[in-house]
């Protein structure tokens, strides 16, 4: 079943939403765009899911966050397929490193846990965005 989890941030004149839709597969080793996360956990761009590498690279850290969990939730020695259908913003209010806290962000409603804590202020001489997780 494909879920939507949608990131937003919106402290300035200008805001991120970033639109993230996948769903939890079987492993399936002959998909073309696949990246093992780990040995457990393997992640398939959706051919229509332009991304740099390191864009899928930050989306992979924030899922590696959740290997434990991930691994336990699907009940199976086999490895778990995490397929990425769709992930939509607007190119002129994105900023690359908010896919890792989307990508944290789709797990936790993906598993039904509580999202964690983000620090989220605009730094005016960076023109950006900070987005820091808070730590407990």
């Amino acid at each position: 079943m494909e879920i939507c989890y949608i990131f937003r941030v919106l402290k300035g004149t200008w805001g991120i939403s970033i639109s993230f839709k996948a769903e939890f597969v079987s492993f399936n080793p002959t998909y073309m765009e696949t990246t093992l996360a780990s040995n457990k956990i393997q992640i398939i761009f959706n051919q229509k899911v332009k991304l740099s590498q390191e864009e899928k690279n930050l989306i992979i850290k924030g899922i590696q966050e959740y290997e434990t969990l991930i691994v336990e939730r699907s009940k199976s020695d086999k490895i778990t397929g995490i397929q990425i259908n769709e992930i939509t913003f607007n190119e002129t209010d994105f900023q690359k490193e908010s896919l890792y806290f989307t990508s944290i962000g789709w797990v936790c409603k993906a598993l039904n846990l509580k999202e964690p804590e983000f620090s989220v202020f605009f730094d005016n001489q960076k023109n950006k965005y900070i987005i820091e997780k808070v730590e407990k």
